[in-house]
């Protein structure tokens, strides 16, 4: 054997003998000091538990924090300072401190392999606060959030496009967003018992049309208006599930779009109704009758817009809301109309209707045109709530009821940013909002007032 490989060989012999007698010691220690008892330095929620045998932490804790009465409420708060509360009886929430005590019992007493010894002497040395475990019912929770999300879920709003004396302008969009459920339970199983407000998570989802997006838009290619009968119910109905399922069609340069893929089935179970549409010359009662007069009306803002026709077919009888030889029709996946991006920018389409107009545009790029956006910007700044104890004649000794679990207050400051041709020209506050914090207000025995410093 040559001599770095005894020297190895040494180190390794060395090395197995600390961890068999580091071992060997730390299980002597815990047998003879700490059969029954937790190690010193575990602390729950800052209460000292080391040393104390189970119910002893038990009955410890219990004094320390104290379970909170059935009609004691339990906030959930939103990023806005929106708040939502249920009452622990309906949730079924309690302090779980025998399952606490039970964790704090077990930790450190297992001592095998290295890591666990490292971890055994890290404990001794620094010690460790846990939490105070609570249950509750999982299904009234999820039944909670089920309908919290009913009222707090939001879809995005696309960037509006307005066009106004030869000038685009951009409207900020908002972003939408949904309640996450599954991360909003974990943050309050992640909570102190002593915390009475738990936040809300959400996922956010971006509008699909932005200011960035559609920072290139800055003239109007093409634009179309046709008239239509709005007492004719079913009909105007059709154009409108129509047109706003056109609206914000945003092609890439070469794109092609289809109309018969844009707007999909015309069944009832998307929108539409039975009304009057041309056939092979002849007038018929079917699904989506009114549709043609979007799509002719796309037409000609597209022919206006000098896009590519890919194809288009007219209608078998002469329409009333387009010129002769102006008209484009679709019909079921048999007939449709496409046309192609041919320029070397995006293009964005809107529809809507204004009383018993149809108004499609067509906007691209001119290099002449000016461009002009307008986006928020939000400053906030949280202002912490106090904790206020009072008296409860009512409760028990050790007993406590949450009242008022407090809310954060909020200054919000809300900018409005302008940028021409992507340069900011201004920024402005448009708006101020402060909201004082409304304190915690929390009940106690009258034999426990001096532990909470009440005087009176």
């Amino acid at each position: 054997m040559n001599k770095r490989a005894r020297i190895a060989f040494l180190i390794v012999g060395i090395l197995s003998l600390q961890f068999v007698v580091g071992t060997a010691v730390a299980s002597w220690f815990l047998k003879i000091n700490y059969k029954n008892v937790i190690l010193d330095g575990i602390t729950v929620e800052g209460v000292e538990v080391g040393g104390l045998a189970g119910q002893q932490a038990v009955e410890s804790l219990r004094r320390a924090i104290p379970q909170p009465s059935p009609d004691s409420v339990l906030y959930f708060f939103s990023p806005e300072g929106q708040t939502w509360n249920i009452d622990y009886g309906t949730l079924r929430l309690t302090n779980n401190y025998e399952y606490t005590v039970k964790e704090a019992l077990a930790l450190g007493k297992h001592v095998r392999f290295p890591a666990e010894l490292v971890r055994f002497y890290e404990l001794i040395l620094l010690g460790v606060d846990l939490p105070l475990a609570v249950t509750y019912s999982q299904d009234a929770l999820d039944e909670f959030l089920r309908v919290l999300a009913l009222q707090v879920d939001a879809v995005p709003q696309d960037t509006q496009i307005a066009y106004a004396d030869g000038n685009v302008t951009l409207l900020p969009g908002t972003p939408g967003r949904r309640l996450d459920i599954a991360a909003t339970k974990q943050m309050l199983d992640a909570q102190r018992a002593r915390d009475f407000r738990s936040p809300l998570v959400f996922e956010y989802i971006d509008p699909v049309l932005t200011p960035e997006s559609l920072s290139h838009l800055n003239a109007r290619l093409g634009m179309f208006v046709t008239t239509f009968d709005s007492r004719l119910k079913e009909r105007t109905n059709n154009i409108q599930v129509a047109s706003d399922l056109l609206n914000s069609a945003l092609l890439a340069p070469g794109e092609v779009l289809s109309m018969d893929e844009r707007l999909g089935p015309r069944s009832p179970d998307r929108g539409f109704e039975r009304a009057t549409m041309f056939v092979n010359q002849r007038m018929v009662y079917d699904y989506g009758g009114g549709v043609c007069q979007l799509v002719s009306t796309l037409y000609n803002a597209v022919l206006q817009a000098g896009l590519e026709v890919v194809e288009r077919s007219g209608h078998s009888l002469p329409v009333s809301y387009v010129p002769p030889g102006l008209d484009a029709t679709i019909f079921r996946d048999q007939i449709d109309f496409k046309f192609k991006n041919s320029t070397a920018y995006p293009v964005l389409i809107t529809s809507r209707l204004e009383e018993n107009n149809l108004v499609v545009e067509i906007f691209g790029h001119s290099e002449e045109a000016t461009n002009t956006v307008y986006k928020t910007e939000t400053e906030r700044r949280v202002i912490e709530p106090r904790t206020v104890f009072r008296v409860g004649e009512t409760l028990k000794p050790g007993e406590i009821r949450v009242v008022e679990p407090g809310r954060e207050g909020f200054e919000i400051k809300v900018f409005e940013l302008t940028l021409v041709n992507n340069e900011l020209t201004e920024k402005k506050q448009i708006s101020f909002k402060k909201v004082e914090p409304q304190d915690a207000l929390i009940l106690v025995a009258p034999a426990d007032k001096g532990r909470y410093g009440i005087e009176k």
